[in-house]
């Protein structure tokens, strides 16, 4: 009988963990875009907002932390919460995290066009309104036959990718603030320069936490990194102190350097990074930071991929989906067909809401649905490292009670100040993940009534590990 292909163990090193943990959160990209959604409340404050956020990206991160001290999985949080409180429950936590992951593919493949022609129009030039597409196709492309040809490939361009997206924002921070002189200032770590006070603070903290939360993508390398119940906890570490500190500089450069008593209007620029660089250095380094902003974009796509591919490989293992989709190449030693299936369902889905909804808006939703499916999967995990830690008798109540609790909180501010107050097309993005959840609850029972729970348990522990 032939033996089945599976993904390759003891293939990544702690610094390609690392790389995925960077790549995922796309640094470059959130300074020239992200960053205004947290300085849309915190205004002048904005520095101060991602210097205290570190402690909500600290509650953020402890939950798959601590789980990985136990668990190392190709499914991650889906194992983490699997093993926690059942496989129903695993389900619809992984099913969450595919979504979100899913959801970024298409919602960066719109943004580049949208980047593309802000780049463009300050030269006077503009491209023709479907020229998105042809983009939106080639933009996803390059990190999809990444990931088909083997994820080191894929993550050895991750660690440059990471390395040069680290060196040009501490370069590009330092230009700003060197070229700021006399604005430079301690003032921008005043609360009561946010919008509204304490409470738009409160609320820009909160965006600014949950920007830099993204290095838990690294909890998914686990059937693949090698020693991954170390390697995973210590990738997600370093890259998660990686990120804050980048965003830490880079928010304090950008808000001294657009002046911080003016930031409504940065908050409303669209593109502010490449408005300050075309101020301070001039149009060639403006370009320049352009190019790999696209590059850095391309690296959080690639890291999608790995995650989602990796989820519904293994949901196919299970028998939630269609077997085909457990299929690994032998000889690249990636989930091939969980790739393609992740690939075709971005491509689909983008292209119909664009030229239904029109780029801009079509970004929006997908952007809105990946971030309330994040808050979905997360909030499950949080109760699921509770549960784990009464079922286990562990009594440290501070990492395995209080900080989940209190990371749950979070997130159920994050999902008022989100979809708070009711708006179209926002609530789409809601409705969506509902319907998706509802759609995998009655799948499952229907598998469960019919016996299936032994292949759903098998399935994934086939791609997964529990530490000695």
């Amino acid at each position: 009988m032939e033996q089945k292909a599976m993904l390759r163990k003891d293939s990544l090193s702690l610094w390609h963990v690392v790389a995925q943990g960077l790549i995922s959160n796309g640094p470059l990209s959130a300074a020239a875009v992200a960053l205004t959604v947290a300085a849309s409340y915190a205004l002048g404050a904005t520095p101060l907002a991602y210097t205290l956020g570190i402690s909500l990206v600290l509650l953020w991160i402890n939950t798959p932390y601590q789980f990985s001290k136990y668990f190392a999985s190709a499914a991650g949080v889906h194992y983490y919460v699997h093993k926690s409180m059942g496989a129903g429950a695993g389900y619809l936590a992984g099913l969450s995290y595919a979504a979100y992951y899913t959801a970024l593919l298409p919602a960066n493949a719109l943004f580049i066009s949208v980047l593309i022609n802000t780049v463009l129009s300050q030269f006077g030039y503009s491209l023709p309104y479907y020229a998105w597409i042809p983009i939106f196709l080639l933009y996803l492309l390059p990190p999809a036959l990444m990931n088909y040809l083997g994820i080191r490939p894929s993550l050895n361009y991750g660690i440059v990718t990471a390395f040069v997206e680290i060196i040009t924002l501490i370069i590009v921070s330092v230009l700003i603030i060197d070229k700021a002189g006399a604005a430079n200032t301690l003032a921008v770590f005043n609360y009561k320069l946010a919008s509204g006070g304490l409470s738009g603070f409160a609320v820009g903290m909160l965006v600014a936490g949950f920007g830099m939360s993204g290095t838990t993508a690294t909890v998914y390398l686990g059937a693949e990194a090698k020693a991954p119940h170390t390697t995973i906890k210590k990738g997600l570490l370093i890259s998660t102190l990686l990120v804050v500190f980048l965003y830490i500089l880079v928010s304090y450069a950008m808000t001294i350097g657009w002046g911080y008593k003016d930031m409504a209007s940065f908050a409303s620029s669209g593109a502010p990074l490449f408005v300050e660089l075309y101020k301070y250095a001039g149009v060639w380094p403006e370009l320049i930071i352009a190019a790999l902003t696209v590059n850095s974009l391309i690296g959080l796509v690639t890291a999608s991929i790995i995650v989602s591919s990796r989820l519904f490989m293994t949901f196919g293992n299970q028998g939630l989906l269609p077997k085909g989709l457990s299929k690994v190449d032998k000889t690249h030693g990636t989930p091939s067909a969980a790739i393609l299936f992740t690939t075709v369902v971005g491509v689909i889905t983008g292209i119909a809401l664009g030229l239904a909804w029109g780029v801009i808006s079509a970004y929006f939703f997908f952007i809105l649905l990946a971030t309330i499916a994040e808050f979905t999967g997360h909030a499950i995990g949080n109760i699921g490292l509770s549960v784990f830690s009464w079922r286990n008798h562990i009594r440290n109540f501070l990492m395995y009670y209080l900080l989940p609790i209190a990371s749950l909180i979070t997130v159920v501010f994050g999902v008022f100040y989100t979809f708070y107050p009711v708006s179209y097309p926002t609530v789409y993005a809601p409705i969506a993940m509902a319907a998706i959840l509802a759609a995998a609850y009655i799948e499952y029972a229907l598998i469960s009534r019919r016996g299936g729970k032994s292949q759903v348990s098998k399935g994934i522990e086939e791609l997964s590990s529990e530490a000695k």
